[in-house]
């Protein structure tokens, strides 16, 4: 989230701390493209500690010498030169978080507040708005998929009706065919039937 590219070390070292467990993990920061010995630097890095009192938090620690920052780097997968040549501003957490949380919305909308929320400041825009489009949408797809149960509809069909027992049949030869129907429903439609008239 600082906007640099890490690479894990290695895994994690174990330290104890007043008798309590503490993980460590070293990180070496990329200055070039490629996977070589060059391509990475441990002159600067990161050091993250996950305690297991707080579980969703890690403290980090950065140490060493900033200056071996290549700022030629671009971060991320850009190849095109304007991608490159400027300064790369990572989105606020909040701005994937509230396109999740509208997935109805037209992403046009989403888009449009989120410009509009960030006030017309350039460089407070590039950060706590999405950067297009495509960003809203697809933080939207990831939130419908979560909803679902499985991409399988009808699988989802029969965990569905059988978790609320409303599923009486179902066939899947040679189409699919269902039959739901809630036991007090059948109850009344049954009563006309048994009528001694």
């Amino acid at each position: 989230m600082d906007g640099y590219s890490w690479r894990q070390e290695s895994g994690k070292k174990t330290i104890c701390v007043d008798g309590v467990k503490i993980f460590k993990y070293y990180f070496k920061l990329r200055i070039e493209r490629g996977e070589t010995q060059l391509a990475f630097s441990t002159k600067f890095s990161k050091h993250a500690y996950e305690h297991p009192d707080y579980p969703n938090q890690i403290l980090l620690i950065y140490a060493g010498d900033d200056s071996v920052i290549n700022p030629k780097y671009s971060h991320g997968n850009a190849r095109k030169l304007e991608k490159t040549e400027k300064a790369f501003y990572r989105t606020a957490a909040s701005v994937p978080i509230t396109a999740k949380e509208r997935p109805k919305d037209p992403p046009a909308q989403v888009h449009g507040d989120l410009i509009e929320s960030a006030g017309s400041h350039i460089k407070i825009q590039a950060v706590d708005a999405s950067r297009d489009l495509e960003q809203v949408r697809n933080a939207q797809r990831l939130a419908r998929e979560k909803n679902r149960i499985s991409h399988d509809t009808q699988f989802n069909a029969y965990e569905v009706g059988i978790d609320t027992n409303f599923l009486r049949k179902l066939e899947y030869l040679p189409s699919v065919n269902m039959a739901c129907m809630e036991f007090g429903e059948l109850y009344m439609c049954r009563l006309p039937l048994d009528a001694p008239d």
